[in-house]
């Protein structure tokens, strides 16, 4: 009998603790005199896979952003459907930039004003959608007689559309996006080997694809350095930096193995005074190239 009444009186004071630390009761659950105020909305249309805004004013796949002079934001899309677009201070898309869509998607009917390294093509009509990497340098002077730049806000950057050209080509339009005034192509370029065992004598390839563009202001200088894929070689010469001095127009190409720094990145960057590339590989590393100035460029 005395271990039936301990029994009780553990369960007992179990059940007076348990009450004690028990929340309050939810409102509409029965209890209380506060009523439930839920509204539950199911939604079966699939919309939360759309772009958020407006059809025509919503964003793609976003691969760059830069900030130009007056505060806004130059951003290229990467998808198939829409170009290079500017958005406002105010965070709405700029309806004075580009052609009649509002975004950089093609070089016209024209073509570029200026070119070099192309053999003289201006690529009329080239599709400029599914851009990257923004680079902008303001009051651009190209000291080049082949070359009218003077004074100018020029937008650089790199497409990788369905057009062949669009690849094989680096594009630079005024700072409203409507004119193309530049288009840099990869024949005729100095080559500076980093493994004469394997590179000597390698040439960086017309059809070669541009993969990472970058832009820095070195001494004053502006430069351009691209990664490209280099798909006339085999694999010991599969990659290429092209370094570009926008000043003089003279250029340097370091060609690289498919295992090399060039062809195992996936991000590089330049030291501010131009004595180092900076890269990322498998996502987690980060090291350090040595760069050393060559003929007007790197």
């Amino acid at each position: 009998m005395r271990y039936y009444r301990f029994i009780l009186v553990f369960l007992f004071t179990l059940f007076i603790s348990n009450n004690l630390n028990s929340k309050p009761v939810p409102p509409g659950a029965g209890e209380g005199d506060v009523k439930a105020n839920i509204l539950i909305l199911l939604d079966s249309s699939d919309s939360m896979k759309n772009d958020v805004g407006a059809t025509d004013e919503s964003l793609e796949w976003v691969n760059g952003a830069e900030y130009a002079p007056d505060g806004k934001i130059i951003i290229a899309q990467a998808k198939n459907s829409q170009g290079l677009l500017r958005v406002l201070t105010d965070g709405l898309r700029d309806k004075n930039f580009g052609d009649a869509l509002d975004e950089v998607s093609f070089t016209g009917a024209n073509g570029c004003a200026n070119s070099m390294y192309n053999n003289g093509v201006a690529n009329e009509d080239v599709d400029l959608i599914a851009n990257a990497d923004p680079v902008i340098f303001e009051n651009l002077t190209v000291n080049h007689p082949s070359v009218d730049i003077s004074g100018e806000t020029i937008i650089f950057f790199r497409a990788n559309t369905g057009d062949t050209l669009s690849k094989r080509a680096i594009y630079g339009f005024d700072e409203d996006g409507q004119t193309c005034r530049f288009v840099i192509g990869f024949k005729g370029h100095n080559k500076q080997p980093n493994n004469v065992n394997y590179n000597q004598g390698s040439q960086l390839c017309g059809n070669g694809e541009l993969i990472r563009l970058r832009g820095k202001v070195i001494g004053g200088i502006p430069y351009l350095f691209a990664n490209i894929k280099n798909k006339c070689q085999n694999a010991s010469k599969k990659y290429a930096l092209l370094v570009v001095n926008l000043d003089t127009m003279q250029t340097q190409v370091t060609i690289n193995c498919r295992t090399c720094t060039l062809g195992k990145i996936s991000d590089f960057d330049i030291a501010s005074d131009g004595t180092a590339l900076w890269f990322v590989r498998n996502e987690n590393e980060l090291l350090k190239k040595k760069l050393t100035a060559v003929g007007g460029a790197f």
